[in-house]
């Protein structure tokens, strides 16, 4: 938010409830100020929300993770689970986002090299994502319940997704809180 912004909405409706009387342009100047403050914590809002996902992402991963195994196993596949439910969450969050684009940020996300794997977001697609990617290991099924691993992935999604297809109103338009989140995180910057 611009500095003072808030500091001067705040004094000037302190003012008028003082008694102090606004002309017709300070009283529209006030109006649009309000909106621009109210706009502003939005942002902030979904800003908190995206940083909140992507510094959570990595610690919810190692627990799913965790979670999913029946036993102890090799080190190596643990890393690969992790890695995996890492690139899950990454990827569910992304898909969710770009699906909430408004059309000027879809224009460009179509130019935009995506950082996540997209695979679809029904259990069927995210438990075929797992497969895919634990298939090759021998022990696989032995520790793993995969689908364990891909009902709860669905369902921490649905608690991340929260927000992410709010649009937020400024006095001179509208920006979709996905785009935000799906430009912060979810392509290759250059």
């Amino acid at each position: 938010m611009p500095s003072g912004l808030d500091d001067a909405v705040r004094q000037a409706d302190d003012a008028v409830r003082a008694g102090t009387t606004l002309t017709d342009n300070e009283l529209a100047l006030l109006a649009s100020g309000e909106r621009w403050v109210a706009f502003y914590k939005e942002l902030d809002r979904v800003l908190q929300l995206a940083i909140g996902w992507e510094i959570g992402m990595n610690d919810d991963a190692v627990r799913l993770a965790n979670s999913s195994l029946l036993k102890n196993p090799s080190d190596d596949f643990r890393n690969v689970v992790v890695g995996l439910e890492q690139k899950l969450l990454k990827g569910l969050m992304c898909q969710a986002a770009r699906s909430g684009l408004d059309d000027a940020a879809e224009g460009q996300a179509a130019e935009a090299t995506p950082a996540y794997d997209a695979f679809g977001m029904n259990r069927d697609d995210v438990t075929g994502y797992i497969i895919k990617d634990i298939d090759p290991w021998p022990e696989a099924y032995d520790v793993l319940d995969y689908e364990w691993l891909a009902s709860q992935s669905i369902q921490l999604h649905n608690g991340y997704v929260d927000g992410v297809m709010d649009v937020i109103e400024s006095p001179d338009g509208s920006l979709s809180a996905a785009n935000l989140i799906y430009f912060r995180s979810c392509v290759v910057r250059k």
